[in-house]
């Protein structure tokens, strides 16, 4: 007895995978023990695609609703007058006359369901056409900028949201003006005049704007309120996403407003990156800091500079002013200079003229200290205007570091000094760096140097308050950091971020083409394994903690700068003619560090911190 009901099953099941259009072959077979009716409907032309029935037991009506249109893409509809049936009936029932055969559910298919007991049921088997009562919103993607945009879905009576993570400071409204988005078939959107193209697809979010999926049906609808939203944040002492904001190269045939061997420093300024122009400080470059293009018609006002100075070195201070300092010397061998030590400071924007804050014979020297040079590098701490700054420079060829100090936009004191330890390579090249690291002497001020000295590895290093300087150990892991015996650091910069005390440093391969790049360091220990040991990320080796997930890779614009071309076809301005700058840049939220190194005649990279979980 049990090997017969198991051949019934495999009858029955053979029937099924074979796809025999006779339901009641299934009426004797033991595997249906159920004793509910189930049917189904089919395309005559293409039996693949099932549409289930309603049974309605109480008044005989088997009905099938057929969407509207069979396809997703262009107005078809499905030929109600040819369609196929197929029934799960309750065990030992038949229909008569048969489900087999094509059959017109337009109009109506009557069939009667016979039980084992004689029992009989009228059936009406009809469809109808019922438009989507879909409003779903399956994908929004933006064109213009590569952004995370979450979907929530209408849900309890609110309306849905479309949330656009600001994870960059770059993120503005203007780059939401042009979304790919795709919603449930045959749906429609309702919307204010200029925000939806129904023939393109795309829709314009500019204005952060509501509008309406509907549905086929035109009952069923959705609202959508789109809405910049920030992520979570991580705790202090922490960095969250970084990502790489752009990177480009100078070619002769596309400038980018740089001048051969004149960019040797920048500064960010509300929404603007200048380079310094050393040849014509009328025409220092402005782009915008967000996306590196070049703005042609923003320039820098420097009304009130004598014409035959020479700008090698700008900055920025912490109030977000310009500053420059004119590069100065005693003797008529540098072609322009200045006689004097002057500062200037745009207090009131680039488009005003700057206030020289000091003027200095250098003749008369600083603490007694005679100097032949001065100014061809800056670096700031502190508010040029108001409270304690610190402006560090170097005279290149006298060994001396020379912090200036400043206090409510007045000139106060300097401090002129060489307090290298035995293991920095006593001389200054011009591209050397001061850096300082506190506005208040205690008693001295501290500052992270460089000496940048042609021809061999040079120093790194940090200058306590008191004491001698302490070196970095440069022996990164050769992702990050190149260990070539040429391989210095030449430009570098100094910030407190979330907690952080962070160190950007830029290296110079200084061979052939010289390429650079550079590397972050949490330096908050300030010992001399920080710079080497606590990798924050680096242009080309990505985050110390996570070598796989970097921000650009490889021999290319987004984690190097070059003097040989990316692109074969062309010709780059010219190599690097021995200078680099980086340069840290907080957003007005403290949210993002955006960090900048520009490497003359070759191009800039740029990169974003946040303090975003992703």
């Amino acid at each position: 007895m049990k090997i017969k009901y198991f051949l019934g099953s495999l009858f029955a099941a053979a029937f099924a995978f074979t796809g025999c259009e006779d339901p009641d072959s299934l009426v004797n077979s033991e595997s249906i023990a159920g004793k509910q009716l189930i049917v189904k409907a089919y395309y005559a032309a293409d039996d693949s695609k099932e549409i289930p029935g309603e049974v309605d037991m109480e008044n005989g009506i088997v009905r099938f609703k057929v969407p509207y249109y069979i396809s997703d893409v262009a107005p078809v509809q499905a030929d109600l007058t040819k369609m196929k049936l197929r029934a799960t009936l309750p065990l030992y029932s038949v229909f008569e006359p048969s489900l087999v055969g094509v059959h017109d559910l337009q109009e109506g298919y009557h069939s009667t369901l016979i039980y084992k007991d004689g029992k009989r049921v009228a059936f009406r088997f009809e469809a109808e056409r019922v438009k989507s009562n879909a409003t779903g919103l399956n994908k929004l993607q933006l064109t213009k900028v590569s952004a995370t945009v979450k979907i929530v879905a209408p849900a309890n009576g609110e309306n849905g949201k479309i949330q656009i993570l600001k994870t960059t400071d770059a993120l503005k409204n203007s780059d939401l003006d042009d979304a790919i988005i795709e919603i449930a078939s045959w749906a429609t959107i309702e919307a204010a005049e200029g925000i939806y193209n129904p023939e393109t697809k795309r829709i314009n979010l500019s204005t952060l704007p509501e509008f309406t999926i509907v549905a086929q049906n035109g009952i069923d609808k959705a609202v959508y309120q789109t809405e910049f939203t920030t992520p979570e944040m991580v705790g202090p002492g922490e960095i969250g996403y970084i990502s790489s904001m752009f990177g480009f190269q100078v070619y002769k045939d596309d400038l980018h407003g740089f001048t051969l061997d004149a960019n040797r420093s920048m500064a960010v300024v509300d929404d603007y990156l200048i380079l310094s122009n050393a040849n014509d400080f009328n025409n220092m470059p402005v782009l915008d800091r967000y996306t590196g293009k070049l703005l042609p018609d923003v320039k820098v006002n420097c009304e009130g500079i004598p014409a035959n100075f020479c700008i090698e070195a700008i900055t920025m201070d912490e109030g977000g002013h310009l500053v420059a300092m004119p590069f100065a010397a005693v003797k008529d061998a540098w072609g322009k200079y200045s006689e004097d030590i002057i500062v200037y400071v745009w207090k009131n924007g680039i488009d005003k003229a700057p206030e020289p804050i000091m003027q200095y014979k250098l003749t008369n020297g600083l603490n007694g200290v005679t100097l032949n040079a001065l100014g061809a590098t800056i670096s700031v701490r502190g508010d040029m205007t108001k409270g304690d700054a610190v402006l560090g420079t170097v005279a290149p060829f006298d060994l001396r570091y020379v912090m200036l100090h400043f206090q409510d936009g007045v000139y106060k004191d300097v401090q002129v000094e060489w307090r290298c330890s035995g293991d920095v390579v006593a001389g200054v090249y011009r591209m050397a760096q001061a850096t300082p690291v506190s506005t208040v002497a205690s008693p001295k001020y501290d500052y992270i140097g460089n000496n940048a000295w042609f021809g061999s590895r040079g120093s790194f290093f940090y200058v306590p308050n008191e004491g001698t300087s302490m070196s970095f150990d440069q022996s990164l892991p050769t992702e990050h950091f190149w260990s070539d015996a040429t391989a210095i650091v030449v430009g570098h910069d100094y910030v407190e971020f979330n907690g952080l005390k962070l160190v950007a440093a830029a290296q110079l391969l200084w061979a052939g083409d010289s390429p650079a790049r550079f590397v972050v360091s949490n330096v908050t220990d300030m010992n001399s394994q920080a710079f080497k040991n606590k990798i924050v990320f680096s242009s080309v080796g990505g985050r110390g903690d996570q070598s796989s997930v970097i921000p650009g890779t490889g021999w290319k614009v987004t984690g190097y700068t070059a003097g040989a071309p990316f692109d074969p076809s062309r010709e780059v301005l010219g190599l690097n003619n021995l200078y680099l700058d980086v340069q840290f840049a907080k957003s007005k939220d403290g949210k993002t560090l955006h960090v900048y190194m520009l490497s003359p005649n070759n191009g800039i990279i740029a990169y974003e911190m946040t303090l975003y979980k992703l």
